[in-house]
């Protein structure tokens, strides 16, 4: 919980720091928009674990996903300029979002079998377990 110090007859002060820590806040989905953070899940199963990225606005020219050792990154870019001309005025927008999350994989994982796929904004990453890795079924020993 956040206290907020008011001070009277000073709705203005008031006002500039509200809206200085909703927009500098790190969970607000506008600073996740722009390079802070990107959503992730992750899903396991007894063969594989699955990250899933919120990555809506990119392309798949603009994932990249590189395994170096036993560290996952995965990042993006994505670029876009919009201009227009009308008779009284001029307007061009820039926009540069990007976006880099990395993950120190377990020694279970198969490097050479990760797998990825970009849809509908969203990316999913399958990272295998190794075969000789997986769990065994639990049973009851019986004690003689």
């Amino acid at each position: 919980m956040t206290l907020v110090k008011f001070k009277k007859n000073a709705p203005a002060d008031f006002m500039n720091s509200f809206f200085n820590d909703v927009w500098s806040s790190e969970f607000t989905p506008l600073n996740r928009a722009y390079g802070r953070s990107v959503a992730v899940n992750i899903a396991e199963t007894d063969q594989n674990f699955t990250l899933y990225f919120a990555a809506p606005g990119f392309t798949k020219e603009g994932i990249k996903v590189k395994l170096d050792g036993d560290t996952l990154t995965v990042s993006a870019e994505a670029k876009a300029e919009n201009a227009e001309v009308k008779e009284n005025f001029k307007r061009r927008e820039f926009v540069h979002t990007s976006f880099s999350r990395s993950f120190t994989l377990p020694d279970t994982i198969d490097g050479e079998k990760i797998e990825g796929k970009y849809e509908n904004g969203i990316l999913s990453v399958v990272l295998p377990k190794k075969a000789n890795d997986k769990q065994t079924s639990v049973r009851e020993i019986n004690l003689n």
